[in-house]
């Protein structure tokens, strides 16, 4: 009996409260209920506590009493059986109260500071994928660490995460984790796909500029946005590919990845790309010939990401096999973990923006090439109102004077279409 008070006391601050019941002998059935706050207020927790309280109470006055009652039920079967239906209902009842089900074995897990999930449980309880996890990670909104090669997330992260969301679902910018199949049918809406920080303050201008429209951010990187703008899940995919047989950006990309398709492709502006490096640049590494030797380790982007095509692309142009990188299968989903990385003495090298390199102490830039950003659009899609309002945004005064504030972008060709296919 003191080990059950014990076990109540303990799991009470972490609103997991388990109560085992074995009043006849004959059954066990176990009794769970799972309490977070954003399921329900305060004061329903305080109540549901307490109801599991006074249901514990009476176990423990049963359980004293429980040799006489068997005794007696051994002489009448007929109280015997009363008294098991007696005992059901009590149960059932409590059931009914919480609204919980009952289960032969629950495994639960308690959502409090030493908590932690990995990518694929927090998958599962989203109900999303465990690449959009990582998209989620990769852009800042949850908060992860990595453990060896797992990525964790705290539980207490995780309960502020799903809070931020409920309070944001209801104004007019939307970031959707995962388009599996177009969201919605209706034509107001519009889907966003690209990770650069430039689209937030593109959405909010949108938002302000045509409030009829709907506009949702999707978070991944360019070979998964061209895909999906290709199988018509989004409406707007942001590129920056670099191609080693034209030394160009996007165009053939594009060609490519959506054959058969008249697109449009809008400058949303250029960066630098290059190396970031321990202060000093101890391991000098100037070149891509420089990453070819076991003393360098190299963090790597994902699959998928324009720094990553930019990393492979290149390798392959100067006949380097990638099997010989050092590091090269250690990947992180930002520019910013990237950076973090080689900033933590993890790594020797890695590729990102100069922009980022700005921002994270401890590290060098070491610049290789510039990059073009592009918005990919339907050429069908022209003559709607949102598309000559993005282009009216990115050729405003106030949209480029605030990118400029930012730092790291140049915007000689914002606005402009470069090409179309």
């Amino acid at each position: 009996m003191e080990a059950r008070r014990n076990l109540l006391n303990s799991v009470r601050n972490s609103w997991m409260i388990f109560i085992t019941t074995d009043i006849t002998g004959l059954h066990q059935p176990q009794l769970a209920v799972y309490i977070t706050s954003h399921n329900y207020s305060s004061t329903h927790r305080f109540l549901i506590t307490y109801i599991f309280l006074i249901v514990e109470i009476s176990y423990l006055f049963v359980n004293s009493i429980l040799p006489s009652i068997k005794f007696f039920c051994c002489l009448n079967p007929f109280v015997f059986r009363i008294c098991e239906l007696i005992f059901a209902g009590i149960i059932f009842l409590v059931q009914k109260l919480v609204k919980f089900r009952s289960f032969n074995f629950v495994e639960c897990v308690t959502l409090n500071d030493t908590q932690s999930y990995t990518a694929e449980e927090i998958a599962n309880l989203l109900k999303v994928t465990k690449f959009t996890v990582y998209k989620m990670i990769s852009r800042g909104d949850l908060t992860g660490y990595r453990i060896g090669r797992k990525i964790r997330v705290d539980a207490a992260d995780l309960d502020a995460y799903i809070r931020n969301s409920k309070n944001q679902s209801s104004s007019g910018l939307v970031s959707i984790e995962n388009v599996d199949e177009r969201v919605s049918t209706g034509q107001n809406e519009l889907i966003i796909c690209g990770n650069d920080i430039i689209l937030d303050s593109l959405t909010k201008y949108l938002v302000g500029k045509v409030p009829a429209v709907r506009f949702l951010r999707q978070h991944c990187g360019s070979v998964d946005g061209l895909i999906d703008l290709y199988r018509g899940m989004v409406d707007i995919a942001t590129a920056n590919l670099w191609d080693r047989d034209t030394g160009k950006y996007n165009v053939s990309y594009v060609r490519r990845m959506l054959p058969g398709q008249r697109m449009i492709l809008i400058n949303l502006a250029s960066r630098r790309v290059g190396f970031y490096v321990a202060k000093g640049n101890p391991k000098k590494v100037n070149d891509w010939f420089d990453l070819n030797t076991s003393e360098v380790r190299l963090v790597n982007r994902e699959c998928g990401s324009g720094a990553r095509v930019l990393l492979d692309e290149k390798l392959c142009y100067f006949n380097i096999n990638h099997r010989e990188i050092n590091g090269y299968e250690q990947e992180e989903l930002s520019h910013m973990a990237v950076a973090s990385h080689v900033a933590r003495g993890e790594a020797d090298v890695g590729i990102g923006i100069e922009k980022v390199a700005l921002q994270v102490e401890k590290i060098d830039f070491i610049p290789l090439q510039k990059e073009r950003c592009d918005l990919v659009i339907r050429k069908e899609d022209q003559e709607k109102p949102w598309f000559q309002a993005i282009l009216s945004v990115l050729q405003s005064e106030s949209f480029q004077n605030e990118i400029s504030g930012i730092g790291g972008y140049d915007l000689e060709y914002t606005g402009r279409i470069i090409a179309e296919t």
